[in-house]
């Protein structure tokens, strides 16, 4: 009969038997194999069965683990929240934006190499960003091996779990990406310039690419060009990379990369502040002020805390 119980022996990965044990638990469901019949059920009835057999997913390529549950918070943030803005620059610069909606903070050798004239060392320069702030922060790091960036690496993630490693793309990053995703420790990798690239290094683990954009204007390609690539080509991939802008130094730049579908964008702190700029803001805002002011001269904001005598 076809309601007739049968059992039969599978063979399934353990994260997949973490899930159905989530799901069970959460839909307050019998056991996990109710919540396998629920999800074979939708198969049969509602799914797309081409779209199902055909889409590509990769759970566990580079070193990815499996399903891992989420918080209620993860999903919503996740599904909901725009493009993230990271900045890059000085710390005794970068500590009045942390409270303005700023997703963390991003270093490169270049930046790193004038700071480190000021601060005195790499170390030093990032013990200065996490007295700023709690968010994240990526530390660029290179070398010749991958067990010298393993190694290199290692320093900066011991001091705190705001670090992120950020790595060059190259082929000896690839086994780095690989060992640091199985170790849980959150990657960039910066220098993308190609989608070849950007997939390669997705397949090794790394969880942000970072498509460099100005340069591209100086070949006669667009700035967000690759961008776009990245963004169409990993759509449809589960635990996709994301992508974050590289080398934003204009806000004509920054419009563009996140027009185009960009997670995230990398700024100097001038760039940020000149992305809130707008004449047409700033005539509005002087007309809705002139009539704030004129309320208080007439007391019709008597009983507020307003300073404007």
């Amino acid at each position: 009969m076809a309601g007739t119980k049968k059992e039969e022996l599978f063979s399934i990965q353990e994260d997949m038997v973490s899930m159905l044990e989530h799901l069970s638990d959460k839909y307050k469901l019998e056991d996990s194999s109710k919540a396998l019949r629920v999800i074979l059920d939708y198969v049969a009835k509602d799914g797309d069965i081409e779209e199902i057999f055909t889409k590509r997913r990769c759970l566990r390529c580079g070193g990815r683990s499996g399903w891992e549950k989420q918080s209620d918070l993860e999903i919503i943030m996740n599904e909901c929240m725009g493009p993230s803005i990271w900045l890059a620059g000085d710390p005794a610069d970068l500590k009045k934006c942390m409270n303005s909606g700023i997703e963390g903070i991003v270093t490169n050798t270049v930046v790193q190499r004038e700071l480190t004239e000021k601060y005195g060392s790499l170390i030093n320069l990032t013990k200065e960003y996490l007295d700023i702030t709690d968010k994240k922060i990526a530390i660029e790091i290179d070398g010749e091996s991958t067990q010298e960036l393993l190694d290199v690496g290692e320093v900066f993630t011991k001091m705190s779990d705001q670090i992120i490693l950020k790595i060059p793309c190259s082929e000896i990053a690839l086994d780095a990406f690989s060992f640091l995703k199985k170790e849980g420790i959150e990657t960039f990798c910066t220098t993308v310039f190609s989608l070849n690239q950007a997939v390669s290094v997705a397949q090794a683990g790394a969880d942000h690419i970072l498509p460099f954009c100005e340069p591209m204007k100086e070949i006669g390609v667009s700035p967000s060009k690759l961008v776009k690539d990245c963004v169409d080509t990993f759509k449809n991939w589960d635990n996709r990379p994301k992508i974050t802008a590289a080398l934003v130094r204009s806000v004509d730049v920054a419009h563009s990369v996140i027009k185009d579908g960009a997670d995230g964008i990398i700024v100097f702190w001038p760039i940020f502040q000149e992305m809130l700029k707008n004449t047409y803001t700033d005539k509005w805002n002087k007309i809705f002020m002139d009539e704030w002011k004129t309320m208080h001269k007439k007391s019709h904001l008597k009983g507020l805390p307003v300073n404007l005598d």
